[in-house]
């Protein structure tokens, strides 16, 4: 899930997706935001589903991209 712009499920789509996975191997989960709600509220919902949580705090085009979606 992402607030850039890409295309993606939603919060309520990826977390049926990763509940209903079956990983042999240590999930992280990697949340990026606009804002620190926006990571709370993505570690809070999907933090659970996952071994470890990533923060992705280096995306450079994050507004231009969300920009661009609109």
């Amino acid at each position: 899930v992402n607030c850039n712009g890409f295309q993606n499920p939603g919060l309520e789509g990826f977390r049926a997706s990763l509940a209903s996975l079956r990983h042999r191997v240590p999930l992280i989960v990697s949340v990026a935001g606009e804002s620190i709600a926006d990571y709370v509220k993505l570690v809070r919902e999907l933090g659970p589903l996952g071994e470890l949580v990533e923060f992705n705090i280096s995306s450079p085009n994050t507004k231009l991209v969300y920009e661009w979606s609109r």
